[in-house]
């Protein structure tokens, strides 16, 4: 049994990889990686070598916790590829390249960070295909709070998804699918969500095309 194995019953990673339409020709992206958690399960999926990206604006913190000894992990049998970059470029510069690019629980971060969101937006875009889908996943803000309890600076890293579907729609994004696979109603919404854990967050689930 994988030492995260545990994680599977939280994070569901074949319902949302299914959620997600990932079939075994397409070409992926993990945009904010982290460990990787759900990079190892599309690469079990996808023939193709899996892409997974980590901002360099947290590079000194991933690398303070030993991040490079699980991309090592993760590199080793040539199935994923992982690349530093900056938030403002998530796709690596690539261009119609990806058949889905995949975004966990760190969207609301954009927030707190330096960085031009609209840029963000233009680089995951162009990394697309003409087809392609973009999946985010983000732990929910109360009703009401938008992007105020957003980021760490602002403490519970929560973001409401109506601001999230907006912030799509006008950088050329058409929400095609929502899930409520990760909803958990005894949420209260005021607990971090960095220090809560995740199977005690609401998530929402967003599956994306190009408009």
């Amino acid at each position: 049994m994988s030492k995260e194995s545990y994680k599977d019953s939280f994070r569901k990673p074949e319902e949302l990889l299914q959620f997600a339409q990932l079939s075994s020709t397409d070409k992926v992206l993990d945009v904010t990686t982290g460990y990787g958690y759900l990079a190892k399960h599309m690469s079990k999926v996808s023939s193709k070598t899996v892409d997974v990206q980590n901002g360099s604006e947290w590079r000194g913190f991933f690398e303070s916790i030993g991040i490079q000894k699980e991309i090592a992990r993760m590199e080793k049998d040539g199935s994923i590829q992982h690349y530093w970059s900056s938030m403002e470029d998530p796709g690596l510069g690539k261009v119609n390249e990806y058949d889905l690019i995949t975004m966990q629980n760190t969207f609301h971060d954009l927030y707190d960070m330096p960085v031009d969101r609209t840029k963000f937006f233009r680089s995951i875009r162009t990394a697309l295909k003409p087809q392609g889908r973009f999946l985010l996943i983000d732990h929910q803000a109360g009703k009401g709070r938008g992007c105020r309890d957003a980021g760490a600076n602002r403490g519970l890293h929560r973001i409401e998804a109506c601001v999230v579907r907006e912030e799509l729609e006008q950088n050329g994004f058409l929400v095609t699918a929502q899930s409520d696979m990760f909803a958990f109603s005894n949420d209260n919404y005021r607990s971090s969500a960095w220090t809560n854990p995740m199977k005690n967050t609401d998530r929402f689930v967003l599956l994306c095309h190009k408009a």
